[in-house]
């Protein structure tokens, strides 16, 4: 999803993840400001804080239909598009977090829009039934071995993440595994990219 991509294609209304104080303008946000960009709220707050996700409360319901709600009214007439990987799915959204607002925004999704999200793979529980969100070690492994920093958007956005929270964890576990002596050939192009990303930030 790009700038350039809504552009030249105003007739057709762009669907993102976006979070309830509507700010950020990275992955999926930087096309806010676009006429044909609509958000769907999936998280409080930009950031990979535990603060930041939801948790099946009554205003986070509210938020999410009202958001519904307008992409209704926005849609008449034209071509709905969602992101491939779907809506509020990654570790960091109501999939995991706020399952029966998932199932809610879901419910609404395909009944009122004809829209099915992709089926979701079984993830990985903590200790208090949740969705353990993928570690910074996971992550950068991936990136690693998956096609490098090629691949990282896809990647960013297959967990629900920007692509600057994905560098910033990247960052981090590069640099776990050089203090232990581990951080080898395989690891070293992707440690560069993110860590130069993050001083330039």
């Amino acid at each position: 999803m790009s700038v350039d991509l809504l552009r030249v294609n105003p007739d057709h209304v762009y669907v993102y993840e976006d979070t309830l104080d509507r700010s950020g303008r990275s992955g999926q946000a930087k096309v806010r400001d676009e006429p044909n960009a609509h958000g769907l709220p999936v998280r409080k707050t930009p950031g990979l804080m535990t603060a930041a996700l939801f948790s099946d409360q009554p205003c986070e319901f509210e938020a999410v239909t009202e958001a519904l709600r307008r992409l209704y009214r926005t849609g008449q007439n034209r071509t709905l598009v969602f992101p491939h990987t779907g809506i509020g799915r990654g570790p960091y959204g109501v999939a995991g977090h706020s399952p029966r607002l998932y199932d809610h925004l879901c419910g609404i999704l395909d009944e009122h829009f004809g829209y099915q999200q992709p089926a979701l793979s079984i993830p990985a529980k903590n200790g208090d039934g949740l969705v353990a969100p993928c570690t910074p070690q996971q992550v950068f492994a991936q990136v690693c071995t998956q096609g490098g920093i090629n691949m990282a958007s896809l990647i960013a956005e297959q967990h629900g993440l920007s692509l600057q929270e994905l560098k910033a964890m990247c960052c981090l576990a590069g640099a776990e595994l050089m203090s232990r002596s581990q951080l080898y050939p395989l690891h070293r192009p992707v440690y560069r990219w993110a860590s130069e990303t993050q001083e330039l930030a």
